[in-house]
Formats: structure tokens, C-alpha cells, sequence
């Protein structure tokens, strides 16, 4: 049974690239997971990988994880560093002090000494890392600098193979999970030519394993490089409605090629307190991302609205926290002067010569309504 920590896991996607640092984005069995942050071991079969989490929450009412290899530090900028780039300066002294300042461990089997090199204080810790040469992140979470080593051959069974790609599809049992890895050597009876796998993908859940393998070293899992280009995450980012999960909406990204996350989940928020949604799926929304960080997509708003999208918001009162003021005198309007006066005059007229009856009891009930008109009076609003 696959685990993460202590916790059992539904489903798993996991990214094992040649060169860089693994992701995980797993889907537990409960309501309870590891915290962000936390230092686990995501376990499928034999194979045991160290890594920290980096996201945790909840979708579809079980706990969910975004987990990368190591301590989750390439991803953060380096403090308290300098470098003169001397003829005593190694590849592993570098890499070394880089590791210590974010909280990763590194090793490396050969050393260089006086190298090229220059250190960039604005970026990642990884994104350093990256120039220094290749490097990857070791089962034990320890990261080497270096090629990884090729591993043994493995003979499967292959139920697609996509030859242009170099990829190949493969139905597994838990206990082969490590034969797969980056660097092993997979044959198959339909494969015309053996596989060296430069990049791995698992797709686990309980009633089928999938292992997607390819000869072509794909893109790296890069997170390192998310501190390192924060800038690229500090605007506004146009997201689709996947799917409404109680009261987050799962998004993706319509122009994913800006570097954005593909994929989020996001707690709704209206901007007042009480307010309730029902989204449809296809509708667009515009996505920031809290302090440039791609952990923390937060919704900024909903462009128009599709069918089968609801709105509702409580009633509101709005109150003061002190005694409401002694009612102001409110002065009139000139014009309004002017018609009292008239009328006034008017009812006067009339009542001196009368020429029909009852007027003179309707002018004097008149006179006395237009003589209560006063300069003085209360506005009171009451909003809801």
C-alpha cells in the first residue's frame, strides 16, 4: 500500500526528471494529511522517496499534497552569501554553502577546482545550482552533484509506445516501482530497440499502476526556479473553471506556456464576508498570486457570468459604534419658500372672497398643512 508519511494514499501522480528535483502531487484517503512543510517519505512499493511538502489541503473532502524532493529549499533565494570566483574556489564548496543557506544537503563525487562561475544573489538557491553543472535529487533526499548513474536492464510489457517520443507506457505491479527509474535500461517484445529512460512519471491508485517512461530527458521539474522568477508571478493571470469542489474552484491556465502553474486550487472569496457562489465549469476568472508565490493563487475576479452560475449574499446592516448625532436643522430650498408664500397668499385671497362653497374650508385645511412646513427635521436612513 502506498503511503505518504503515515498517511495512505488514493491516487499519485509523481515527475522523476534525469536532471533536477521530483514533484508529487498526491491525493490521500482521509481528511487528514501531512502539514506544509513537514518532512515525509512518499512510499510506493520499494521505492522511498524523502522530500518535504510543499502545499497541503483538501479537495473533493480527502487531503491533498504537493511534495518535491529534498527539503524544499532550491526553491528559495539564497541569504547571507558572497563569492569571489578564485583559483580556490571548487564546484562542491559552492554548492555546498548554497545547500546550507536554503536547508538541503549535498554530495558530489568529483570536484573542480578554480571554475567559471558567477554568483546571482537574485536568484534561486537551484537556479544557482543549475549553472554550476548537472545535478539531481537522490532517493534520500540528498541532492548530487553530478549525472546520475545508469542502472540496470529490465525487461516489461509495453501497452503504448509513442516512437517520435521516445515514450512508452507501461501496466506495473508496486513491487517493480524502482526498475523504472531514470537511468534504467527497459526492453519489451514490442519495442524494437531497448529504452534508457531519461524521464519517469508514476500514475498510481489502487486498481492500476501506470509508469510512463521516456528516452528524451523532458523539462526538469524546475521549482527551484520559482524564487528565482517571482517576477513572472507577480501580475494578473487568466484561469478556466475546471470544477467546483465545495467551496474552492479547481483552475487551469488558459496561456500555461507564461510559466504559470497549469493547475490550482483555489479557495473562492468575494470580498465580502457571507457571500456564496455556484460557478460554472468553462468560465474564466483572473488569478494573482499572493507575494509572487505560486503556492498561494488567490481568485482577483469572475469575468461575466455563464449559465448555471449563482450568486447570493446575506442581508447587510450597516451601524455606527457611537449614539447617531442631534438631528441638524435642514434649510429648505429657495423655490420651496417661494410656493408656501404664494399659496399662503393664494388661500388668503380666496378666503376673503369666496365665491364657491366648502372652498373656503379646503383653503383653510390647505393653509394649515402648508403653515406646518418647518426648517427643521431628522433624515434617518436605514440600509439593508
Amino acid at each position: 500500500m502506498a503511503s505518504l508519511g503515515n498517511f495512505p494514499i488514493n491516487s499519485c501522480e509523481l515527475d522523476i526528471p534525469q536532471r533536477g528535483t521530483w514533484l508529487a502531487r498526491v491525493r490521500l484517503t482521509d481528511t487528514d494529511g501531512p502539514a506544509e512543510g513537514e518532512l515525509v517519505t512518499l512510499s510506493i512499493g520499494p521505492l522511498s522517496l524523502v522530500g518535504t511538502v510543499l502545499a497541503s489541503g483538501q479537495h473533493g473532502g480527502v487531503a491533498t499534497a504537493r511534495v518535491v524532493g529534498g527539503y524544499g529549499g532550491w526553491r528559495q533565494a539564497p541569504t547571507g552569501l558572497s563569492f569571489q570566483n578564485d583559483a580556490n574556489l571548487s564546484k562542491l564548496d559552492i554548492a555546498k554553502a548554497l545547500a546550507a543557506s536554503v536547508g538541503e544537503t549535498v554530495e558530489s563525487d568529483t570536484d573542480t577546482i578554480g571554475i567559471n562561475w558567477s554568483f546571482d544573489p537574485l536568484a534561486s538557491a537551484g537556479s544557482n545550482l543549475d549553472t554550476l553543472g548537472t545535478w539531481y535529487m537522490r532517493e534520500d533526499g540528498v541532492t548530487v552533484l553530478g549525472e546520475r548513474p545508469e542502472l540496470g536492464a529490465f525487461t516489461t510489457t509495453v501497452s503504448e509506445f509513442e516512437g517520435l517520443e521516445g515514450r512508452a507506457s507501461c501496466e506495473i505491479e508496486e513491487y517493480q516501482a524502482d526498475k523504472f527509474l531514470p537511468g534504467a535500461l527497459i526492453s519489451a517484445a514490442s519495442l524494437e530497440n531497448a529504452i534508457r529512460v531519461r524521464h519517469t512519471r508514476f500514475l498510481y491508485s489502487p486498481t492500476k499502476f501506470v509508469v510512463e517512461i521516456s528516452s528524451v530527458e523532458q523539462q526538469p521539474n524546475r521549482l527551484a526556479e520559482h524564487a528565482a522568477r517571482k517576477s513572472r508571478f507577480l501580475g494578473t493571470y487568466l484561469y478556466r473553471i475546471i470544477e467546483q469542489v465545495a467551496d474552492r474552484l479547481q483552475l487551469q491556465a488558459i496561456d500555461p506556456a507564461r510559466g504559470i502553474p497549469d493547475q490550482v486550487l483555489v479557495t473562492k472569496a468575494h470580498g465580502i464576508p457571507g457571500v456564496k457562489s455556484t460557478c460554472a465549469p468553462s468560465g474564466e476568472v483572473l488569478v494573482v498570486f499572493a507575494n509572487g508565490n505560486p503556492d498561494k493563487p488567490r481568485v482577483l475576479a469572475y469575468l461575466g457570468a455563464s449559465a448555471g452560475e449563482t450568486f447570493t449574499a446575506p442581508s447587510v446592516t450597516f451601524t455606527s459604534s457611537s449614539p447617531l448625532p442631534t438631528p441638524e436643522p435642514v434649510a429648505l430650498a429657495p423655490a420651496v419658500d417661494d410656493i408656501k408664500a404664494a399659496l399662503l397668499a393664494a388661500c388668503s385671497a380666496v378666503a376673503a372672497a369666496p365665491n364657491t362653497a366648502g372652498i373656503v374650508g379646503a383653503f383653510a385645511t390647505l393653509a394649515g398643512a402648508l403653515g406646518a412646513i418647518t426648517r427643521t427635521g431628522s433624515i434617518v436612513v436605514d440600509v439593508q
